[in-house]
């Protein structure tokens, strides 16, 4: 017998404040006029998520659906003036707006000063019908390929024996895409966003360091270097042979899939 879950979900940057967040002062930005999340801008970090609750229609339809959210987060971390921005069905709209009510948030702070500032962030709750925990989140749908690293004059590996991805490189193939760190991390954003993150995997496929090329949003650079350093490859060839490989990897993330 299968045990079905009816979950509302969250897509957010998840944001570990460490002793970060303990540097943050108590007293907030006079101007309340929320900013974006960006350069100079911590993000806000959620403390409360309560889970929005699957509609009787969209329960008696088995119909799932997903909403997003366009809500500010004020200098006391409450929301304020949720608002929909697109739903995939209308049912959904009430119980996505009465979730997020009820979200409390450690507020978004300069990183100059540590001082509390109202920023406005999207959020994407997802109903869903299936087997999973709840909390689980739908896949992020993100675009990724192979490039050569900018800067590569020639083909010939450096002191380590490293090749750059190159024409003369039948190059690594991806195994398994760890995608949730910069999936969580850019559905903060409203628009499609990338990252490009130079990877240097082993002869066995095995990652050994990435830095970043460059990123749309300051705040993706840590969670691009994660996902691709926690995914699995299948290493680049030359000639036949397995060799250790500079890349290029581009991330570009479009949203997350609801699950049905």
């Amino acid at each position: 017998m299968v045990r079905l879950f009816f979950a509302g979900l969250l897509s957010f940057l998840a944001v570990s404040l460490a002793g970060a967040q303990d540097k943050t002062r108590q007293n907030a930005s006079q101007n309340d006029e929320p900013v974006k999340v960006g350069p100079g801008i911590h993000a806000p970090v959620p403390t409360i998520m309560p889970e929005a609750q699957m509609p009787d229609k969209a329960r008696k339809k088995q119909q799932a659906g997903t909403c997003l959210l366009s809500v500010t987060v004020d200098v006391k971390g409450m929301p304020q003036n949720p608002g929909i921005v697109r739903c995939s069905d209308s049912m959904f709209e009430k119980n996505s707006l009465d979730a997020v009510n009820q979200y409390r948030f450690k507020p978004a702070f300069r990183t100059s000063d540590g001082v509390a500032v109202a920023v406005t962030i999207n959020i994407e709750i997802s109903f869903h019908f299936a087997a999973y925990g709840p909390h689980d989140e739908g896949p992020p749908r993100i675009r990724y390929g192979f490039f050569s690293p900018l800067g590569a004059k020639s083909g010939d590996p450096d002191a380590d024996g490293t090749y750059p991805f190159s024409k003369r490189i039948d190059g690594p193939t991806m195994a398994e895409f760890a995608s949730k760190d910069f999936g969580q991390a850019a559905a903060y954003f409203p628009e499609t966003t990338s990252c490009k993150v130079v990877l240097v995997l082993d002869a066995k496929g095995k990652p050994l360091k990435a830095s970043i090329s460059r990123c749309d949003e300051p705040t993706l650079e840590k969670p691009a270097i994660d996902s691709v350093m926690k995914s699995k490859y299948k290493p680049a060839t030359l000639i036949g042979k397995e060799v250790a490989v500079r890349v290029l990897v581009y991330l570009m993330f479009e949203g997350f899939d609801p699950r049905a």
